[in-house]
């Protein structure tokens, strides 16, 4: 594939779907759950190697790095393909990882090409799918590695380009003027905003943004050649992807240093752009707050009535002497904001029920010591001990657990008493 310079690492990534060569992608349909499905078979991969090193040896120069970037690709998926089989979620970062280091190069080797002469690049070239294009691409732009960013969209858009201008078509093409302005590269920047707004269709997906960059461009070539109003293009490229910060500190940078009025004039410009778009996420964020300070205050009072009604709800109950239906009353809140002092109230009111059931089941135990008839002394220990029984395995973390089980114990030898062992035998 032969391409001039200045579209050559555009140009790399848009082999439709497979590699030049013709390869077919192997990922399983259906997959194992959990298990790493290679891009390509171990045959392809050896194939398209051979023809890698090959082209390496051939080639010159900016070529031969190119060559030697896809070398290295196709051993690092070759390493891949032998250490099967893998965890699915590693495969997939070292096959990502080989990919993107490939990029880098690609960008790299490009940058140094010289602007009048063809370059041939290797024929084993991948094409990601969407999902990983745009992740390579505006991952790269968020590190400020822009050449990157732009080798990985203009392959998504070209494949994009076969299905018609959808939104994320337009949107990544505003992006890329974004890229190549923070780059300095004011026409590249320009026929990018300019593809976008030369039709209705495409202006209605980015409204009046790309329009306003151009004419943002026009007042930054109308400025003296400094590196200063590279930076100031920067600035507004990082504003428009949302580092707001970023874009404060440069035009404040360039507003202490500048030499000249209208780069100063652009400077502010910018600076009051920044400050335009602060104050509107301070105001954004005090309505914010201030809503949730109102929701948080009805959310409130709607708790505490709801939390008065059980409170009386429990009280009834407790007067009733219905204990358990009392401690109850308080499991509604759980999973609310008043769950821990639901959990408070609900331990205080075991405790009563607790201390009720106890003292219930000592009065059996009183009664018991009176009878003198056997089976009625043996039913009315009975009783009580099912009480205590039921009173540890339902409130073991009641404040009277200790006592309740000492009650129990008890019970358990007056019981043992009516019944006492055999005598010795002869």
């Amino acid at each position: 594939m032969r391409v001039t310079a200045p579209r050559a690492a555009w140009l790399l990534l848009t082999v439709p779907l497979l590699l030049a060569a013709g390869c077919r992608t192997v990922h399983a349909v259906d997959p194992a759950p959990g298990v790493y499905e290679p891009l390509f078979d171990r045959p392809q991969v050896q194939d398209n190697l051979r023809k890698a090193r090959k082209e390496a040896d051939q080639a010159e120069g900016v070529a031969r790095d190119l060559a030697m970037a896809a070398v290295d690709l196709w051993v690092a998926l070759d390493e891949l393909v032998h250490q099967l089989p893998l965890p699915e979620e590693l495969g997939r970062a070292r096959e990502a990882q080989a990919v993107t280091e490939y990029l880098r190069r690609v960008g790299r080797a490009a940058r140094t090409a010289p602007p009048d002469r063809p370059l041939v690049f290797p024929a084993p070239v991948i094409e990601l799918e969407v999902a990983d294009y745009l992740e390579t691409a505006r991952g790269a732009a968020a590190e400020g590695r822009y050449d990157e960013a732009l080798v990985a969209a203009d392959s998504l858009l070209t494949h994009l380009d076969e299905g018609g201008d959808g939104p994320l078509a337009v949107e990544l093409r505003y992006q890329t003027g974004l890229w190549r302005l923070a780059l300095g590269d004011y026409d590249g920047a320009r026929a990018a905003f300019s593809a976008v707004t030369e039709t209705p269709g495409r202006m209605a997906a980015v409204g009046d943004r790309a329009r306003l960059m151009n004419e943002e461009i026009d007042l930054l070539l109308m400025l003296p050649e400094t590196p200063a109003r590279d930076g100031l293009a920067r600035g507004w490229a990082l504003l428009e992807t949302g580092a707001v910060a970023d874009a404060g500190a440069i035009a404040r940078q360039v507003s202490g240093a500048a030499v000249d009025p209208e780069t100063a004039r652009e400077a502010e410009a910018l600076l009051a752009a920044v400050n335009r778009i602060e104050a509107v996420a301070a105001a954004e964020a005090a309505a914010t707050a201030a809503a949730e300070a109102a929701l948080a205050a009805e959310t409130t009072a709607a708790n505490e009535a709801q939390w008065a009604a059980a409170l009386a709800e429990s009280h009834a109950l407790l007067t009733a002497e219905r204990f358990r239906e009392a401690a109850a009353v308080f499991d509604r809140f759980a999973g609310t904001e008043l769950e821990a002092r639901a959990a408070e109230q609900a331990a205080t009111t075991a405790d009563i029920l607790v201390r009720e059931e106890r003292k219930r089941a000592g009065d059996l135990f009183v009664a018991a010591q009176k009878a003198t008839d056997p089976a009625e002394r043996r039913s009315l220990l009975e009783s009580a001990r099912a009480i205590l029984a039921s009173l540890l395995a339902d409130y073991p973390g009641s404040s009277y657990a200790d006592r309740v089980q000492r009650n129990l114990e008890a019970v358990e030898r007056s019981l043992a008493e009516l019944d006492p062992p055999p005598p010795p035998t002869p």
